[in-house]
């Protein structure tokens, strides 16, 4: 299994996001890809007793952001040998160039077998849109916005430790709208268009 090395990036030392997380050094995280090991990390550091935002939100995870954390695959450790999912950290945090500890899992742990059931497939269609932020001050619709950018930071990490759980992660349609809850994280423009109406392989087959 593929090992990847996360690290804080200098310019993004002084992020409020950092105020979410529980470890602001470098780590290590077994995963197929670098999707999953930010993933991964973002689920561990999470600080659930952090300061919330004006909204009452928990700041957005910088582990899943690039201009915060830079990630390569890390050639030739034992380390991974570990299981998919162990995040490790410094045994030293003065010295990342030495041994690691493991601190966790980021895998989530269901209580019984995910199931999808379904036909053929899932058919997921855009409800009607109406007009909720119409009659907001702009202090208010700045609010909203944080509170819709936090909680499309948090469906991103809903979403994609659930479809890893799943075996659909790799799936254009999962990987697309995984990608437009990044980019509107980070208020950047949305990659996707397309992603609706999604099709899904049937669980037996997939």
């Amino acid at each position: 299994m593929p090992m990847f090395g996360l690290t804080p990036t200098e310019t993004g030392q002084d992020s409020a996001d950092w105020s979410g997380s529980t470890h602001r050094g470098p780590c290590r995280v077994v995963a197929a890809d670098e999707r999953r090991a930010r993933l991964f990390a973002a689920n561990v550091f999470t600080d659930r007793a952090a300061t919330r935002t004006p909204a009452g939100l928990l700041p957005a995870s910088p582990w899943m952001r690039r201009g915060l954390v830079a990630a390569a695959r890390i050639v030739g450790s034992a380390d991974n040998l570990k299981a998919d999912g162990t995040v490790m950290v410094p045994s030293d945090p003065g010295d990342p160039g030495g041994s690691y500890r493991v601190v966790g899992t980021g895998r989530m742990v269901l209580a019984g077998p995910l199931q999808i059931r379904h036909a053929n497939a899932i058919r997921i269609t855009m409800p009607e849109e109406r007009p909720a932020t119409a009659n907001l001050s702009v202090p208010a619709l700045r609010t909203e916005v944080e509170r819709l950018r936090q909680d499309c930071a948090e469906a991103y990490q809903v979403i994609g430790s659930l479809a890893d759980r799943a075996g659909l992660l790799q799936y254009p349609a999962v990987v697309k709208a995984l990608e437009n809850l990044d980019a509107a994280t980070r208020g950047d423009p949305r990659p996707h268009a397309d992603l609706l109406p999604i099709f899904l392989p049937d669980n037996e087959n997939h």
